[in-house]
């Protein structure tokens, strides 16, 4: 994303802005199109693409999954995938992880702005959920597999969960994998939150 690592550009808001998503989905689109420099041949089979996202990024996957059809597979590890108003009011004063100034600011950089302009999502319900990805769910055609570690203080578990069910609902393909003890990062059980990863990606992507 632009502003990260060595990446060009000045870092923004994944929530309440759309920069991330449009340099994930160029991303994307520069990947499907590398060739061998030598021969011209294609490098990538773009007609099966899969996406992974941890935190931040389930959240950017989430919003890729309903703009673009024809991702293969996607893998969302602790995301924060809750409907908007969570985001808003249920997420940073709900668990005991305190982010330093800099990722607090960034994280709600232009949300202020827009409760200013467009009031809070139930005062203006039509706005807020025009920028949820949750409800576009119906629109998303790619598979779903969702992680989560339990003893994760930085995200709440039931984002998770919740878009698990809701997806379910919606009558989506979409696995759910919880892992006891696990943190934010799934450390403790990664071996096994990796291969059952690679195993969705090789049952979609190959």
């Amino acid at each position: 994303y632009r502003g990260h690592g060595e990446s060009e550009g000045k870092p923004t808001s994944a929530y309440f802005a759309p920069d991330y998503v449009i340099d994930n989905l160029n991303a994307i689109a520069s990947v499907k199109k590398l060739k061998n420099p030598l021969t011209g041949t294609n490098l990538v089979n773009a007609a099966k693409v899969g996406v992974w996202g941890h935190s931040m990024g389930g959240n950017i996957t989430l919003k890729d999954l309903v703009i673009k059809g024809d991702i293969k597979a996607a893998a969302i590890w602790a995301g924060v995938v809750a409907p908007i108003g969570d985001i808003i009011y249920n997420w940073q004063g709900n668990v005991s992880y305190k982010p330093d100034i800099l990722d607090l600011k960034l994280r709600n950089q232009n949300k202020d702005l827009l409760l200013k302009t467009f009031g809070t999502p139930s005062e203006n319900p039509v706005f807020w959920n025009s920028i949820d990805p949750n409800s576009y769910l119906k629109d998303i055609k790619t598979p779903i597999q969702i992680h989560v570690g339990l003893a994760d203080t930085q995200v709440p578990n039931d984002f998770s969960s919740g878009l698990y069910k809701r997806l379910k609902s919606a009558g989506k393909i979409a696995e759910y994998y919880e892992y006891p003890g696990s943190n934010h990062d799934i450390n403790q059980s990664f071996a096994a939150a990796m291969e059952r990863t690679i195993d969705f990606f090789d049952q979609y992507l190959k």
